[in-house]
């Protein structure tokens, strides 16, 4: 049976998220797969309001001197589920 561990997120708002492992199998991939890019859309939605809002420029690099700490948390974790999802990609689809 293949099996694959990746790295997960939930986010509630900007500031609250839960970071956690799920094992992925032949059964459940699409769904995670789908849950994984949901959630980075929603970090998208939020970069997408904080530049409608003008406190930052760019969504890819966003910079601002009060929200960096948190601003960089949200690239990170756009980054994680991008390699999550890559990984998923890689493992089941042949």
């Amino acid at each position: 049976m293949n099996e694959l561990t990746i790295k997960a997120v939930l986010t509630e708002s900007p500031y609250l998220y839960e970071e956690f492992y799920i094992k992925v199998t032949e059964e459940n991939y699409r769904l995670v797969r789908k849950k994984l890019e949901y959630e980075k859309a929603k970090i998208i939605s939020y970069l997408n309001k904080f530049k409608d809002a003008g406190i930052i420029k760019a969504i890819n690099k966003p910079r601002n001197k009060r929200l960096q700490k948190e601003l960089n948390v949200l690239i990170n974790l756009k980054k994680d589920i991008n390699k999550s999802i890559q990984q998923i990609k890689e493992f089941f689809y042949k």
